[in-house]
């Protein structure tokens, strides 16, 4: 019987085990009221008839229920939102607006995006007049093992199926992993056993914790054989064969037009191993053309967003995670109106504010570098700051500024916003921070003449102190837009090198779908090839009274997670959320595989597993209390109740097994009074 079959018929056993095992601990406070037995448990004896029926293979796995993965709420990080629409909370469809959008900033976001479309579309028009390499050649030197491209063969197909064109192994060595525990140090020989008989001397590469690395010097040796290592009488272990130092000869595009490389040849560096032709456009080109469709993504959402107004819900679900302190929130940094800046806060206002003065120094893409006067400012009246000490000799600190700021000036008595860009060195600027110690608006009280230069700004991680402005911390972000094409100093003519717009967004909450449900089970390793996406499957939630729906496979594990020495993988289902379907819950789903017809077959806890054998048994004689006839049958599918025997019995004959209202484990069958191994339930359970 092959390994496969023998642990098939244990999974079946200990399926019928475990089904028994869960009906007995429901009948636990029943047992508890009754008088314990002198003898123990006494068992039923039951029969069982070989008849012809239908059986249906099923995988069954159970879990707790889990909601959908979070829809994220997300805006570029260059756009501001002027408020929320909605509350953490508050239930939302698909398209409900959750939050409004500031205009100018989008518009600002929308031409800089413009600008990177148009960037991006030049350096594609530029890349698309190259074309990428027609032959493939070693990078290094080395043994070539294997040659998986053959002419006429697309470069795509291969690259999927093999993940490279050809393998070379760079230091002629082959190696197996062993997990034991030695004295061997590295460099001590050992044997190592082909799977063809031969012995070959081995080195011990290394040893660590348990996990022995031996090497071979590769023969034309088949990779992934199984080979034995030994020191002296002793077995070390066994292990697959592998390329210690592969190098992948790889390509993306094109087809094969020929073949130089031989497998077991040497190929020196900058040798030719093939040839293609239709090898297209270049990798940049096409990363070029990805990295654009994302912009155009981004265009779009920032057209909607300009023409709404509002950030919307992409699906159905509840709203949390709502940050009403949120900095993409103009009210958490210009809240203030211009109102308010027209009427200083005063000693009888429960609002104040923290006011430096400093001279703009350089202007770079990471802030403004400027000179502080350290001394706090008072100010009465924010449209009149004559008291204001704005003489050069009181700036004496040196300090970087980083941030988001709106940027404020005076013009004929009436306050107007106007573009950081436009702040130049030698401007004076007032910051205004609050008690916090963060900064929520600055004023630009002098501007500087049109005839002074604007000075070299020193950059972030050199000689200028960067840090905090007296009283308060440097706000995180950047009020350069990362899309500007800006020359670098100001009155410079030299150009910096575009910069594209920062793809970043910022959460400012989420939305949870309610309208499904996700259920993880774990599946054994021979079983989980069965499965594909898709695949539908009866999900029972035991707190709904057992009420079964109908899931399908979404997503099936690649990865396995060990179990008790085997590897089992985790397999999620999806289905609709019923009412009063809550994330937590235990369910158990069952995957229906295959169904045969008018096949013999008996109950699954009519067997015995008797160490390489499955046994049955004919006859029992009731004065001996012993079972009789013993037959060694041959099972084959079986849907965790109903087994199908392919041999060893036929129709119509009667096996007695024996049936515990209380487990006894045991897979050794018993002449007296002792516990019987075949466990399981009574027919019709």
């Amino acid at each position: 019987m092959d390994k496969a079959k023998k642990k098939r018929i244990k999974q079946v056993i200990a399926a019928a085990c475990v089904l028994v095992l869960v009906g007995v601990l429901a009948l636990m406070p029943v047992i508890a009221k009754q008088k314990p037995e002198a003898k123990g448990p006494e068992p039923s004896i039951l029969t069982a008839k070989v008849a012809l029926g239908n059986l249906t293979s099923r995988i069954i796995g159970g879990g707790v229920l889990a909601g959908e993965d979070p829809q994220l709420l997300t805006v570029p990080a260059a756009v501001k939102i002027t408020g929320y629409a909605v509350s953490n909370g508050d239930t939302v469809k698909q398209g409900d607006a959750v939050a409004t959008v500031d205009r100018v900033s989008v518009m600002k976001a929308i031409t800089q995006v413009q600008q990177t479309l148009d960037y991006l579309a030049k350096r594609i028009q530029t890349e698309g007049k190259k074309s990428t390499a027609e032959t493939v050649k070693a990078l290094s030197g080395g043994t070539v093992k294997h040659v998986y491209a053959k002419k006429g063969d697309s470069v795509q197909a291969v690259m999927l199926e093999h993940g490279a064109l050809a393998v070379l192994s760079l230091d002629g060595l082959m190696a197996v992993d062993l997990t034991v525990q030695s004295n061997l140090g590295a460099g001590e020989s050992v044997a190592v056993t082909l799977e063809n008989g031969k012995t070959v001397t081995g080195k011990v590469k290394s040893n660590l914790a348990g996990e022995m690395i031996v090497t071979v010097t590769d023969k034309d040796y088949e990779e992934g054989q199984t080979v034995q290592v030994s020191a002296g009488e002793k077995v070390l272990g066994s292990g697959k064969l592998y390329i210690l130092s592969p190098w992948k000869a790889t390509a993306y595009t094109g087809t094969v037009s020929s073949v130089s490389a031989k497998e077991g040849s040497n190929a020196k560096v900058g040798q030719t191993l093939m040839k293609l032709t239709d090898t297209g456009n270049t990798a940049a080109y096409h990363q070029l053309v990805a990295q654009r469709q994302e912009y155009e993504a981004l265009m779009l959402d920032l057209f909607q967003m300009y023409q709404t107004r509002q950030l919307r819900a992409s699906c159905d679900g509840t709203v949390t995670g709502l940050d009403k302190n949120s900095t993409q929130l103009l009210s958490a940094y210009t809240g203030y109106s211009l109102d308010l800046l027209a009427n200083a806060p005063n000693g009888d206002d429960q609002t104040q504010y923290v006011n430096y003065v400093g001279k703009v120094t350089g202007v770079g893409q990471n802030g403004w570098t400027l000179l502080i006067n350290p001394q706090e400012q008072p100010v009465t009246d924010y449209m009149d700051l004559a008291g204001v000490l704005l003489t050069e000799e009181t700036f004496t600190q040196a300090q970087l500024f980083e941030g988001a700021v709106p940027v404020y000036e005076l013009v004929e008595n009436i306050w107007q916003q106007i573009d950081p860009l436009t702040v130049t060195a030698g401007d004076i600027l007032l910051f205004a921070f609050d008690l916090q110690g963060q900064p929520v608006w600055i004023v630009r009280v002098q501007k500087a003449p049109q005839d002074v230069p604007e000075q070299q700004p020193s950059q972030p991680g050199g000689n200028t102190p960067g840090g905090n402005i007296p009283g308060g911390n440097r706000p995180s972000g950047n009020n350069r837009p990362s899309g500007s094409n800006r020359p670098s100093g100001g009155g410079s003519q030299q150009q910096e090198a575009f910069e594209l717009y920062g793809l970043q967004v910022i959460q400012i909450g989420q939305v949870n779908p309610q309208t499904q449900v996700t259920l993880k089970i774990l599946v054994d390793e021979m079983d989980v090839a069965k499965l594909r996406t898709g695949m539908s499957a009866q999900v029972k939630v035991d707190a709904l009274g057992g009420e079964k729906c109908t899931a399908r496979i979404t997503d099936i594990s690649n990865t396995g997670e060990s179990d008790g020495g085997q590897s089992k993988y985790a397999v999620t289902l999806t289905m609709d959320r019923l009412e009063n379907m809550l994330s937590g819950m235990n369910a158990t789903a069952e995957i229906p595989l295959e169904s045969w017809e008018n096949v013999l077959t008996l109950p699954v806890a009519a067997l015995v597993e008797q160490g390489s054998k499955t046994l049955v048994y004919t006859g029992y004689n009731e004065k001996k209390e012993a079972f009789t006839g013993a037959v060694e049958v041959t099972v084959g599918v079986s849907d965790g109740e109903t087994v199908q025997i392919l041999s060893g019995l036929q129709e119509g004959q009667i096996v007695y097994y024996a049936y515990y209202d209380t487990p006894q484990i045991s897979n050794t069958p018993q002449t007296g009074n002792a516990g019987f191994g075949g466990m399981g339930n009574r027919p019709g359970r």
